[in-house]
């Protein structure tokens, strides 16, 4: 069976409220051959990378009209645990724990490291997304390169990122974390520094994972490898 993941780029709601804000939206893909995968027997999620190869690649830099960080690649590390899953209609939530490293690999080759947490986790019919409500999730940030789009997260101190991906036919959270299933699908994401507000309307990105902003589809191999 194959799967279509849905790239959702919310930036017109980031652009509705920041408009006033200096600093660049990076937008994120996973590559050809990554994906998220969910362990059921351990309510677990990880990032695999492509074979000895990055996890995600920035495709679109908001806020740029010459961006430095378009098209360089970076890795998700760590293993991240599902709590306990509350229902309300057809959502599931459940908080997220663990923690691991955000990294974007610049054009001379210096890393921008920072770590990472998760806060939530939602499913909504075909969709989710991980850091449902926009918190700021990265911190001790790291970087010693002249990059300007990785520069803003500096004097920020800490960073905000949001994944999305889809599962068809839909998967609920009971579904990705059941014993013995292991479940694998595309993502995209988006990463920004504190200094960029986020606004409220980022559910959206739970609730409908369509019609934001813009769709990709893209095909990808079955549930397990």
């Amino acid at each position: 069976m194959r799967r279509y993941f849905f790239t959702v780029l919310a930036v017109t709601a980031f652009l509705m409220v920041s408009g006033s804000a200096s600093g660049s939206i990076l937008n994120f893909d996973a590559v050809t051959g990554a994906d998220v995968i969910f362990n059921g027997s351990g309510d677990t999620f990880t990032f695999r990378p492509e074979t000895g190869g990055p996890d995600f690649r920035i495709s679109t830099v908001i806020g740029q009209t010459d961006p430095d960080t378009d098209g360089l690649t970076g890795n998700i590390q760590g293993t991240f645990t599902i709590g306990s899953i509350s229902a309300s209609g057809p959502s599931q939530t459940a908080p997220v724990t663990g923690t691991g490293t955000f990294s974007i690999l610049d054009e001379a080759g210096i890393l921008f490291s920072a770590e990472l947490q998760w806060v939530d986790i939602v499913t909504v019919g075909t969709g989710g997304t991980i850091n449902l409500n926009g918190v700021a999730n990265l911190s001790g940030i790291s970087y010693s390169g002249l990059n300007s789009d990785l520069l803003q997260f500096i004097p920020a101190g800490t960073g905000t990122s949001v994944i999305t991906f889809q599962f068809i036919p839909g998967k609920s959270l009971a579904q990705l974390t059941a014993d013995g299933a292991t479940n694998s699908t595309s993502y995209s994401g988006t990463v920004v520094p504190a200094a960029v507000p986020l606004p409220s309307t980022l559910i959206l990105l739970g609730s409908g994972l369509a019609g934001v902003v813009a769709f990709r589809r893209r095909a990808k191999r079955s549930d397990s490898r």
